[in-house]
């Protein structure tokens, strides 16, 4: 299967744009008549991370929001956890569907001990849940993008 770039813009109609592995999770990055459908199986870690920092990216370049499919999640840490809820813009939203029980225990930690994110319903949880990612802070938004302009000086030798 010929894969297409990232920075091209998909074509419609129901179809696998991407599909990426790892060891333990993959990631498949669908077109739909709906929209862009990301599906997340095996274990969401902090390795699979890079895998939808990809999916976020592509889905800026093509100004789509994604709907996320993590019926086949098998497990989920931190760094899993934190790259699902980056596929949400900031201040924007995420359809999950089928959310699996891993995936929601740690997200029922998260909202216990700091209420964040924001979950709205859709129906029964087990079936759909929609997250809502906080816009930043003015003063963060700034430090951001100072951070992101930053030229670094090479490093010293020594």
């Amino acid at each position: 299967m010929a894969e297409t770039p990232w920075t091209s813009h998909p074509d419609p109609g129901p179809r696998v744009l991407r599909r990426t592995s790892s060891e333990a999770a993959t990631t498949t990055l669908r077109w739909t008549h709906d929209g862009v459908l990301v599906e997340v199986s095996g274990e969401l870690d902090v390795g699979c991370a890079s895998q939808l920092a990809e999916v976020r990216h592509a889905l800026a370049a093509w100004a789509h929001r994604a709907v996320v499919d993590a019926g086949g999640v098998t497990f989920v840490d931190v760094g899993g956890l934190r790259a699902v809820l980056e596929l949400a813009p900031p201040g924007g939203s995420l359809l999950v569907l089928r959310p699996s029980r891993p995936l929601l225990r740690p997200l029922d930690l998260l909202q216990a001990a700091t209420a964040w994110p924001a979950e709205m319903s859709v129906g029964p949880r087990e079936e759909a849940l929609v997250l809502r990612r906080p816009a930043p802070e003015p003063a963060e938004q700034r430090a951001a993008d100072v951070a992101a302009s930053a030229v670094l000086p090479p490093p010293r030798s020594g």
